[in-house]
C-alpha cells in the first residue's frame, strides 16, 4: 500500500513567536505577569507547583484558559538539574518547561478536509522567551496525503472559534498572538511585543492497519515533513536526504522530524500509557528546539534592548544564551529521557540550530570584554559557569577572563 491514503489520529499545527520583553524588561509585563522577567522566581514557583497540583494553576490566557506551571511528570528530571545547576553557578537559570493553557471549548474547522473536524487550542509559553501557539485537531477517517499537506498549510481552512469569531487560518494564529500578547504585556508595549510568527509547523500522528515502511513511501513521508505540493514527482535521492530516517522506538514505528513538521506512525500498542508517553516524548523534544531557535535569531533585537547598566539583567542574558538556549547542554543534561534526547537532536540537525547558535555565542562573548569592566559579581558568575564547563561557552569565557 502506498501513503497515498492513510488513517490520521491527529494533527497539530502550531507556530511559534518570540516573547522579546520577557528577558529584558519584565516592566514590560503586566503585573501578574512580572515572574516571567525573573528567574529566580520562576523556580520558585515551580518548585512550589512540583509539591502542589493546585499551585500550578498561575493565570489566565484571554481566549484560551488557565496557564499552568508544568514541571510534573516528565519534565521533572529537567526541572531538577536546572536546580542543580543553579546553584552551581549561583545565579538562577531560566527554565525549560513550558506554562501551558488549553481551551475547554471546541472550534470548528471547515474547508479542506470532506467534513467539519473539531480542534481546540494549546498555548505554550518558554520562559526564556517564546510562545507556541498550537490548532490541535482529532482526526477520523482516510486521508491522501495532498490533503493533509493542504490541511497543515491552511490552505482553503476557516476555523470558527468561540472566542475569536469565524477566520481563516492565519487571522486565526493572529488572533491568537495577539490574545497572548494581550494577557501578557502592557498597553504601550503591546504593538512592539508583536513579533512575526515562525512559518507553520506539525505533529501528525498517523494509526494504520496496514504496514508502512519508510523504503515503500519515502516520498510520501518526504512531503508530510516537508509539506511540499510537489512531493509525487521529487527526485528519490532527494526524498531520501529530505526525510532522513526513522527514529522510531519499536520495530514497527517510523518517526520522521524534518524542517517543517514531524510524523510518527505508531502502530501497535496504540492507546496504551507507553505508546502516549512515546508520542509526548516527540513533541516535547522537538518544540523544545523549535522554540530555542526562534527565541535565539532575534539575538540581535535582544543584545541593542539589554539594560546592561543592571548587573541583573546582564547577568541574567549571559546565563540564559549560555544554558538555557544552548542545544549542546540542552542534549546533554537537560532533557528526562533519552528518547527525548534523540528527538531534540535529530531536530537541531534539521533546523541547523546548532550553527546559529555558535555564531550568537562567539558574537555576543566577543561583546563581553568591554560591557564589564568594573563589574565584578559578573566576572565571578563567569567563573562560576567556566568551572561548569558548559558546551561551547566554558572555553570562550576562559579565553576573556584569560
Amino acid at each position: 500500500m502506498k501513503l497515498v491514503s492513510l488513517r490520521v489520529a491527529s494533527i497539530d499545527i502550531y507556530r511559534v513567536f518570540p516573547l522579546i520583553y520577557v528577558i529584558e524588561k519584565p516592566e514590560k509585563l503586566k503585573d501578574r505577569f512580572r515572574f516571567l522577567g525573573d528567574p529566580d522566581y520562576v523556580l520558585r514557583k515551580c518548585k512550589i507547583a512540583e509539591k502542589d497540583a493546585e499551585k500550578r494553576v498561575i493565570d489566565y490566557i484571554e481566549g484560551v484558559g488557565l496557564l499552568r506551571i508544568n514541571v510534573h511528570g516528565s519534565w521533572r528530571p529537567t526541572h531538577h538539574e536546572l536546580l542543580k545547576l543553579s546553584k552551581t553557578i549561583k545565579f538562577p537559570i531560566r527554565h525549560l518547561a513550558p506554562l501551558v493553557a488549553k481551551s475547554q471549548k471546541n472550534l470548528l474547522i471547515e474547508g479542506v478536509l470532506d467534513l467539519p473536524i473539531r480542534g481546540n487550542i494549546e498555548v505554550k509559553i518558554f520562559p526564556y522567551g517564546s510562545c507556541i501557539l498550537h490548532l490541535k485537531s482529532a482526526l477520523q477517517g482516510k486521508f491522501t496525503v495532498d490533503t493533509l499537506i493542504r490541511f497543515a498549510n491552511g490552505e482553503d481552512i476557516t476555523i470558527s472559534s468561540p472566542s475569536f469569531g469565524k477566520l481563516d487560518f492565519d487571522e486565526f494564529f493572529e488572533k491568537l498572538r495577539d490574545a497572548v500578547i494581550y494577557s501578557m504585556y502592557t498597553l504601550d508595549a503591546q504593538e512592539d511585543a508583536k513579533m512575526a510568527t515562525s512559518e507553520t509547523r506539525h505533529f501528525t500522528h498517523i494509526i494504520s492497519s496496514d504496514p508502512i515502511s519508510m523504503q515503500d513511501n519515502i516520498r510520501e513521508i518526504y512531503g508530510l515533513v516537508t509539506l511540499s505540493p510537489d512531493w509525487s514527482s521529487v527526485d528519490l535521492d532527494v526524498a531520501k536526504e529530505e526525510a532522513g530516517f526513522s527514529l522510531g522506538k519499536a520495530e514497527e514505528d517510523i518517526v520522521v522530524i524534518g524542517e517543517r513538521g514531524t510524523i510518527a506512525y505508531t502502530p501497535n500498542l496504540k492507546g496504551t500509557k507507553p505508546r502516549r508517553a512515546f508520542r509526548e516524548s516527540i513533541v516535547e523534544s522537538v518544540e523544545t528546539a523549535q522554540a530555542q531557535y526562534e527565541s535565539l535569531k532575534i539575538f540581535k533585537q535582544r543584545f541593542k534592548l539589554l539594560p546592561v547598566e543592571r548587573e541583573s539583567k546582564f547577568l541574567d542574558f549571559i546565563v540564559t544564551i549560555s544554558a538555557s538556549l544552548n542545544p549542546y547542554l540542552t542534549v546533554e543534561k537537560l532533557l528526562p529521557r533519552s528518547s527525548w534526547k534523540k528527538y531534540y537532536g535529530w531536530t537541531i540537525e534539521k533546523i541547523g540550530y546548532r550553527k546559529i547558535f555558535d555564531v550568537v555565542v562567539e558574537e555576543f562573548f566577543k561583546s563581553i570584554p568591554d560591557l564589564i569592566e568594573g563589574k565584578a559579581r559578573v566576572k565571578i558568575v563567569l567563573n562560576k559557569m567556566k568551572q561548569s564547563e558548559i558546551p561551547k561557552v566554558s572555553q570562550l569565557i576562559s579565553n576573556i577572563l584569560g
